[in-house]
């Protein structure tokens, strides 16, 4: 009813005549924004140059205003942007082909935040069809804050929002959805149809220059997102819906993570979202597509692969990886195995490449082989992209100064690359082997332990947050039970860990 309404609005002129908008583009996509509220959104101009079906279409809703902002986070207090929550230092305008401003909570008129957005190189199309959205919080007082930033994206999955997310390894997600820091996927992505798409989008969270990985990030219902100016608790496992009657609604909200700025510190905070770039096949009874970078600057990279079933059921479908090992390795399986892909099903597969000493700059390949039975005949099909190593080319930094920005003392880089180790997460729980059962604390604890216990706790709650979001996508009870019980035994871990430092602190 939402967009309904305000596409009323749009057909009935009254918007253009009361919000003013600016706007950036390149041949491929174009960024629109409200310079009343400083919201934005995105659509495609000629889009993907080989499917002409994609040209003119929104990927972030295009209401006026947009539904599409950030919020800022100060002492456990969040503020909307867009709203009467704060004020801008000048209306939104673009600089150096950049939308920039500035804006102020009122409540603390002394931290601003800075928006930045540009249209860069995508590096799974190397077309300038992708958007990196920045933001920079400075506390200019006196008083140490923490701040963080919240950024709610009003996608469109499709024609109608009806398209499914799909997070490598984790596959296809059409319900309320939440990942955490330890589980950080790389990229999601969504489209409508492999073999003949219309609309075509993808996020970058991690594992990418330019791109800070985020602290959570929740797949949900715009409207439940929006009612909350700040934190939202994840219903994992509802629907895009709301309500008997309500009709889908998908939005990617990302949270960074929050941090602690003494007076005159900047902390850089960065995303990026546009348009899919893979490598895409149809075979008979199936589509493969393939998503690598086209460049590589640092390791580990991501791989991906979605196999569309467009024929009959396909049983014991089996999707590999193969590269030069003599160059690459990765720590987790190279195949997957899927049961049973059923006619118009897809699955996600994902793995994480390492570089060996032996890797120099220049061209490599990749390749994934699909084997599955169908009605008893074997099928097989096998897509490869080709990529560049280049490593040590760095990107070029934004020059605060462009932006008045005078401060030095910066909290984190702003154009860093925030990689994580990141394994199989279907097969990790198999992995957790020590787990062990103390019965004499006392005997067991040192002075020097402290720390070390502390990681440990952490490491043991990224595991729980990967095996929870395991479960509740698992579709397997064999293998949900299976899960169950190793989250149990963590628990019971981190509960032990938790009294050892009790008992440290006490004595």
């Amino acid at each position: 009813m939402r967009k309904f309404l305000v596409g009323i609005f749009i057909f009935l002129g009254v918007v253009n005549s009361v919000f003013g908008q600016i706007s950036i583009s390149s041949k491929y996509i174009e960024v629109v924004m409200d310079s009343s509220s400083g919201r934005f959104f995105v659509r495609t101009l000629i889009g993907d140059p080989d499917n002409p079906k994609d040209d003119k279409k929104r990927i972030l809703f295009d209401g006026m205003p947009p539904t599409t902002y950030p919020s800022l986070f100060v002492d456990g207090e969040g503020f909307a942007v867009g709203t009467d929550d704060g004020y801008f230092d000048g209306r939104p305008s673009i600089s150096k082909n950049r939308l920039v401003w500035t804006w102020r909570p009122k409540k603390f008129d002394r931290v601003k935040m800075i928006q930045t957005i540009e249209i860069v190189t995508n590096p799974f199309t190397m077309r300038e069809d992708m958007v990196r959205i920045s933001y920079i919080v400075i506390n200019e007082g006196n008083v140490e804050r923490t701040v963080n930033v919240r950024l709610l994206l009003d996608t469109v999955l499709g024609e109608g929002d009806n398209a499914p997310f799909y997070v490598p390894p984790y596959g296809k997600i059409d319900k309320e959805t939440v990942f955490y820091e330890g589980n950080m996927p790389n990229v999601w992505y969504s489209f409508d149809s492999l073999r003949e798409p219309k609309v075509r989008s993808m996020g970058i969270l991690s594992g990418i220059e330019g791109v800070t990985t985020p602290t959570m990030v929740v797949f949900a219902n715009w409207r439940k997102i929006d009612r909350e100016k700040w934190f939202y608790t994840p219903e994992v496992g509802a629907g895009f819906s709301v309500g008997l009657f309500g009709g889908r609604d998908t939005a990617v909200v990302i949270y960074f993570k929050p941090v602690k700025l003494k007076p005159q510190e900047i902390t850089l905070y960065s995303t990026m979202f546009g348009l899919y770039g893979d490598t895409l096949k149809s075979f008979d009874n199936f589509s493969v597509s393939l998503n690598v970078p086209e460049v590589v600057k640092s390791f580990p990279f991501n791989v991906s692969a979605v196999v569309e079933n467009t024929s009959v059921d396909i049983r014991n479908l089996k999707v590999s990886l193969e590269f030069n090992t003599n160059y690459f390795y990765t720590t987790n399986t190279s195949y997957f195995i899927t049961t049973n892909l059923k006619v118009g099903d897809s699955s996600a597969y994902s793995w994480e490449i390492f570089g060996n000493q032996n890797v120099v700059d220049g061209e490599y390949e990749v390749k994934v082989l699909v084997y599955g039975e169908a009605f008893g005949t074997n099928v097989s099909g096998e897509v490869i992209k080709t990529f560049r190593v280049q490593i040590g080319k760095e990107e070029k930094k934004v020059d605060l100064s462009e932006l008045g920005v005078k401060q030095t003392n910066i909290n984190t880089n702003f154009i860093q690359t925030n990689i994580l180790f990141l394994t199989n997460i279907y097969t990790n729980y198999t992995e957790i082997t020590n787990v062990v059962n103390i019965t004499n604390l006392y005997e067991y604890i040192c002075e020097d332990d402290l720390s070390r216990i502390r990681s440990m706790i952490d490491y043991l709650n990224k595991q729980l947050d990967s095996l929870i979001t395991t479960y509740y996508l698992s579709k397997d009870p064999e293998e949900k039970e299976r899960i169950r019980r190793k989250i149990e035994v963590i628990r019971s871990q981190i509960e032990v860990e938790e009294e050892k430092i009790k008992i440290l602190i006490d004595r």
